[in-house]
């Protein structure tokens, strides 16, 4: 993998990003054939790969599975005989990760990671959190597909023309929807150095790039941009259910219900979202999880060493109330274990966070886009920005010290 042991700064950024399309590595041989990659290792994310794959076989899909986790910790040899009959292949990315160096692993950057080095020339990647209604093997055959070699579906709004970000990764402000990555398809063979350059922004320099942008979604649309490469996404614009992302096929049928807060879980209140398709059939599969898991009653969470951090800091972040403050705008917030942000206005519905060895990155989400993105300074204040308004800054504070 493209390799770079400084780190990232917005003077070095441009320069460094050309550099690493300039040693992109050749194609890994042995890579054939058609494929799904799921990121589902660990008890957070587990239990939704469970889902999804029981759903894809239901719905008829034969095509080849793989669910990739990071260590031993995340997915033992019980979840893994519980896979198999369901033609899962089960890879771990710290031994992939011992002949392709990577900084970053846990969490986004595990995305175009498991899809640069699956044992795929054409890879459609999932989310875990993501259901599919329909058999999404016809995909690979769609023409825009055959035209690109990749589909990235639509996120509601887009990246401005003020925003940083272009200029940081030598792309010129296009108007274009920006990427939603809970489904992505690409083939390797017409887009490998792409896919390299998504890697490498995500697992070697995540720590720089996730201050601008969302996670690893804009990587895929950054990366491709920034090498004139063209890519399909269906006309129809993302549609929204409660805690869930609709996303359509180029006829506009509804092809995907990305389930991205409230996801699938064993401990957790799974909530009824209206509209919501083959949900009965989704709770089913994870009532037949929790009597085949035998080990998931004796597991200690305390043991998915991929989440004990992030659990560590959201304990904090449930833990009172906070002040949000931007200009002259005060509001008066509490975090809820569901993903939704209480006693605050639509602009900061749900929350989200990523934690990595170096940083912890909140985001705050309104109903319509991300309205903050907030790096912590402590355990009991956050610094951030808005992504859509340049120059304006945020801070939020536990109530007890404000």
């Amino acid at each position: 993998m493209i390799s770079t042991a400084t780190s990232l700064d917005e003077s070095s950024a441009a320069a460094a990003m050309a550099a690493a399309v300039r040693h992109v590595p050749r194609p890994w041989r042995g890579q054939r054939g058609r494929g799904i990659v799921i990121p589902g290792g660990g008890t957070k994310y587990f239990p939704g790969a469970w889902v999804c794959v029981r759903t894809l076989r239901a719905l008829g899909c034969t095509l080849p599975i793989e669910v990739w986790h990071v260590g031993e910790a995340e997915l033992d040899d019980d979840m893994r005989r519980l896979l198999e009959p369901f033609g899962v292949i089960c890879v771990d990315g710290d031994r992939v990760r011992q002949r392709h160096p990577a900084r970053f692993l846990h969490g986004w950057p595990l995305k175009p990671f498991a899809m640069l080095h699956s044992g795929f020339s054409e890879v459609l990647l999932i989310d875990a959190d993501n259901i599919p209604v329909v058999d999404p093997t016809f995909l690979f055959d769609e023409p825009e597909y055959a035209r690109t070699g990749a589909i990235f579906w639509p996120d509601k709004g887009s990246i401005g023309p003020g925003r940083k970000i272009w200029e940081l990764a030598g792309v010129t402000y296009r108007d274009e929807p920006a990427v939603e990555s809970g489904q992505v398809l690409v083939d390797k063979g017409k887009c490998w150095s792409a896919l390299a350059l998504a890697v490498w922004m995500n697992c070697e320099h995540c720590d720089f790039w996730y201050q601008y942008i969302y996670g690893d979604k804009d990587t895929f649309h950054f990366a491709w941009r920034n090498l004139e490469l063209d890519y399909a996404t269906p006309a129809h614009p993302m549609a929204s259910l409660p805690l869930t992302m609709i996303q359509h096929d180029f006829q506009g049928r509804r092809l995907f219900q990305h389930r991205h807060h409230n996801k699938w879980a064993l401990d957790t209140q799974m909530l009824r979202i209206p509209g919501f398709e083959r949900e009965d059939e989704c709770l089913r599969y994870l009532a037949e999880l929790r009597d085949l898991w035998t080990g998931h009653r004796a597991r200690r969470y305390d043991r998915d060493r991929s989440d004990a951090a992030t659990r560590s800091v959201a304990q904090s972040l449930l833990n009172g109330r906070w002040t949000l403050t931007s200009r002259d705008d005060l509001v008066s917030l509490r975090f809820s274990a569901d993903g939704r942000i209480l006693g605050s206005g639509p602009r900061e519905a749900y929350w989200n966070l990523w934690v990595h060895p170096y940083d912890a990155i909140l985001s705050l989400i309104g109903s319509e886009s991300v309205a903050w993105m907030l790096t912590r300074g402590d355990q009991d204040r956050w610094v951030g920005h808005a992504p859509s308004q340049p120059g304006r800054s945020v801070e939020l504070v536990r109530e007890a010290l404000a």
